[in-house]
């Protein structure tokens, strides 16, 4: 997202993941300590690897600057009304493109003293498998979260070192790769190993009836696509399971 598409009324710069925040942003300063945005500011800046820095603009005059933690005390502000005010315990938090162990720690540390802390009331945390260290070290991060959503996209983009979306060398993107197949493989079984739920989001299970067939064959917990592809994507997952319960009988051939 650049700067200028952020100067509409009321808009805010924040990385794609964290689209609650335009919930969150409405809360007053009394719920988390935030600055409140009037209805006539609007929100400048950039943002970075590591942080995120909006300068609040209005009338002429500096509000507030955030950081990336302010964001996230927002966002966890707007989880936990979800969950203690609409009563929604069944929501799930997914931490994204979680690259070592200790990132995650530090991810579940910082959610917990937002007051959303892994297990009380039943919360649980996952995690995107989408970079090749999720799965090579997957028995380490089953220890910090409950379950896994296998991002495609990205773990083949980090597999294969390839850029889909470049023009130069988007044509060896292929989410049907045997190294991709054999990670989908060591992700899906990896997470069972450690009894944690695996599902897989990103177009390969829609795109090539294929690798939803393995999925399935692996015993994967779950697969979202996008809902031109629900129904297409029903009917092979059905008939790869019919064929999982009703295999087809061996013939003998006699020599």
């Amino acid at each position: 997202m650049k700067a200028k598409d952020a100067m509409h009324k009321g808009a805010i710069l924040v990385e794609p993941e964290t689209s609650l925040s335009k919930v969150a942003r409405k809360m007053r300063r009394e719920d988390v300590g935030a600055i409140p945005i009037g209805e006539n500011d609007r929100l400048i800046g950039m943002v970075t690897d590591r942080d995120i820095c909006c300068r609040a603009v209005g009338n002429g005059r500096d509000l507030n600057l955030l950081t990336a933690r302010d964001v996230m005390s927002l966002e966890c502000a707007a989880l936990r009304r979800v969950r203690e005010e609409m009563g929604l315990t069944n929501l799930k938090i997914m931490v994204p493109f979680c690259r070592r162990e200790e990132e995650g720690r530090r991810v579940i540390e910082a959610m917990a003293g937002n007051g959303l802390k892994r297990g009380q009331n039943g919360l649980e945390i996952y995690v995107m498998c989408e970079i090749p260290n999720n799965v090579i070290r997957i028995d380490a991060f089953s220890a910090l979260f409950d379950g896994f959503s296998i991002g495609s996209n990205d773990l083949t983009q980090l597999t294969l070192g390839v850029d889909r979306d470049s023009e130069i060398v988007s044509f060896d993107f292929d989410e049907r790769d045997p190294g991709m197949t054999e990670m989908l493989r060591l992700a899906v079984e990896g997470a069972h190993r450690n009894r944690r739920h695996v599902g897989i989001c990103g177009e390969a299970p829609a795109n090539y009836p294929d690798v939803a067939q393995r999925l399935v064959q692996w015993g994967i917990d779950s697969i979202s696509v996008n809902r031109a592809s629900v129904v297409k994507t029903f009917k092979i997952v059905a008939d790869a399971e019919h064929a999982l319960q009703n295999p087809l009988p061996v013939s003998h051939v006699s020599n």
